[in-house]
C-alpha cells in the first residue's frame, strides 16, 4: 500500500497497584491523528485511550466468547 505511513508510540500501563509494562505500538498515521483527537477531546493522554480501547475489546471478545460456547 504506497503512501501509507506508520507512526510508532510507546505506551506505558500505568497503576498504582500492579506492575507496568512498556510496549511499542505501530499506527497508521491516519489512524493516530483519530486517536489524538479523541484523546485531546476527553483530555487525556494516547496510553489512557490505548488502554481503555484494549480493556473494552478484551471484555467484549469474552462476552463474545461466552456465547458461542
Amino acid at each position: 500500500m504506497a503512501g501509507l505511513t506508520h507512526t510508532r508510540i510507546v505506551c506505558s500501563v500505568v497503576s498504582m497497584t500492579e506492575k507496568t509494562s512498556t510496549v511499542n505500538i505501530s499506527f497508521r498515521q491516519d489512524l493516530l491523528k483519530q486517536i489524538d483527537e479523541v484523546a485531546r477531546t476527553e483530555s487525556r493522554s494516547r496510553s489512557e485511550l490505548v488502554r481503555e480501547a484494549a480493556r473494552m475489546y478484551i471484555e467484549r471478545k469474552r462476552r463474545m466468547d461466552a456465547v458461542i460456547e
